[in-house]
């Protein structure tokens, strides 16, 4: 079977309409589909936890300027490592950060 030279043609510009047009559909779903997830985490922003237990989340206190945990990114990063390592073993517990030091040895 032997295909002209315009069939040929044909064949390959109705593939790449064919392809085009999923890619198009395949975008416009994801778009949809990332607006939906955006929606929902919006209505959900107001509770965080546990499945079965939600909390509360409360609004950022207002900030001190001069705090070490305010400028420095680092001071942010070891609050949290500290707060993951003090709750591993008991997640159910409620820990608070009251105060960063900074030591220099």
């Amino acid at each position: 079977m032997q295909l002209s030279l315009l069939e040929i043609l044909w064949i390959t510009i109705v593939s790449m309409g064919i392809v085009f047009v999923m890619l198009t559909i395949l975008m416009f779903l994801m778009q949809g589909s990332s607006k939906v997830i955006q929606i929902l985490e919006a209505k959900s922003h107001t509770t965080v936890g546990v499945v079965g237990k939600p909390v509360e989340v409360k609004p950022e206190a207002p900030t001190n300027d001069g705090t070490l945990f305010e400028t420095n990114k680092l001071a942010r990063v070891a609050a949290l490592v500290a707060l993951t390592q003090a709750s591993a073993d008991v997640p159910d517990k409620h820990f608070e950060i009251v105060s960063i030091e900074k030591k220099v040895d």
